[in-house]
């Protein structure tokens, strides 16, 4: 709570921006310093992290089809 504060104090907020107050506070306390995003615009003025938007995610049609073992009916066992 207290880097939430901190971070307020430096980068004044209004309405939804405290959730990206606390995701940034969250990753400061937890040696986080870059997040992926489609909002860079929210996280852009906060100098503590970098925001960076992902990469365009491959298409479906240029994935290899890859088939289950065992056929794609399971090995009836249970997850791990």
């Amino acid at each position: 709570m207290e880097r939430v504060l901190w971070l307020l104090e430096r980068y004044p907020v209004r309405g939804l921006g405290l959730h990206d107050v606390r995701h940034v506070a969250t990753m400061l306390e937890n040696g986080v310093s870059r997040i992926y995003t489609y909002n860079t615009r929210h996280f852009s003025h906060i100098a503590e992290i970098e925001a960076l938007t992902p990469p365009e995610p491959a298409s479906v049609e240029s994935q290899p089809e890859e088939e289950p073992e065992g056929g794609g009916k399971g090995n009836g066992q249970p997850f791990p």
